[in-house]
């Protein structure tokens, strides 16, 4: 069934203290915190489980004034459509997967980051499947620490940093999940940003040579799964990286930072990923990118 929010600031549900309400297979239209009350700044919670279509009529702010700090924090498999809107999330406000092997899809959404884990998982394998979204990240930066990003259709991560004296915007996949490029699946990473490569891996970067496992943090699913970087720093100096499969597209200046101090630890790119840098495009590597040969 459907559920049909007013807008403005009328309460249509109302939270006791105390009290937990978790929804389920029900679409929600034109959702917005705005008409929910709770009893309680803490104990007064809203869940979303299975089956929950959430539909965004109008750009939000999280957290909404009237309702202490709020995040949207989802149980069960789970989609948010955007329809183009942007919400942007404050300190302590997040989007949140919170279940373990549970897929939250979020779908032509805006996410403005304001705090470093504004877009989470609770759970090692829990999944947050980006399509045709776009997060932006500002000078606080953004880190997955837990679980696991997918990107469907044309995703893109953009900084709103200003000023090239304010720094860049760091954008880290510093988690033991992955973030996967899907079939036909493009992710543009723009100027200004810092994609950090440093997965939570144990290894001693004096004496350890990298696993397989380490390495393999940023997937392709398979040739059509494009990675575009536009005039953005990818670092991968902790632990390497390897681009695997797929298309690998350089536009404008590119800073490329594989730096280590040990022997064989090395970025890699493989036989099987096409590299193609546009009119105008400066692939500058410092460090060592070994050629691979790897297979479809």
């Amino acid at each position: 069934y459907a559920w049909q929010f007013p807008g403005g600031t009328a309460a249509v549900l109302k939270i006791a203290a105390d009290t937990t309400v978790t929804l389920a297979n029900v679409v929600l239209k034109n959702f917005s915190l705005n008409n929910i009350e709770f009893g309680h700044t803490t104990s007064s919670v809203l869940n979303f489980g299975d089956g929950v279509v959430m539909h965004l009529g109008a750009d939000q702010t999280l957290p909404i004034t009237n309702t202490g700090t709020r995040s949207l924090v989802f149980v069960g498999n789970a989609t948010i459509l955007g329809n183009g809107q942007t919400v942007t999330l404050t300190a302590g406000s997040s989007i949140v997967q919170q279940t373990a092997a549970k897929t939250l899809t979020i779908e032509n959404l805006n996410i403005q980051t304001e705090h470093a884990t504004s877009l989470a998982c609770s759970d090692t394998t829990a999944i947050i499947n980006l399509k045709d979204s776009r997060v932006v990240v500002n000078q606080a930066g953004y880190t997955l620490n837990t679980g696991s990003i997918d990107i469907d259709g044309t995703c893109a991560i953009a900084s709103r940093v200003t000023n090239a004296a304010a720094g860049t915007a760091n954008f880290s996949l510093a988690t033991t999940g992955t973030l996967q490029i899907k079939s036909g699946a493009k992710l543009e990473v723009g100027r200004g940003v810092n994609f950090q490569y440093q997965p939570l891996v144990t290894l001693n970067l004096l004496t350890d040579t990298p696993t397989e496992f380490s390495r393999l943090h940023l997937l392709f699913a398979d040739p059509s799964s494009t990675l575009y970087l536009n005039g953005c720093t990818f670092t991968s100096t902790n632990t390497p990286v390897r681009f695997t499969k797929g298309n690998l597209i350089i536009d404008n200046k590119v800073q490329l930072n594989a730096n280590f101090a040990t022997a064989g630890l090395e970025a890699e790119i493989g036989t099987a990923m096409n590299v193609e840098i546009l009119a105008g495009g400066n692939f500058n590597i410092d460090g060592n990118l070994k050629y691979i040969a790897t297979t479809i």
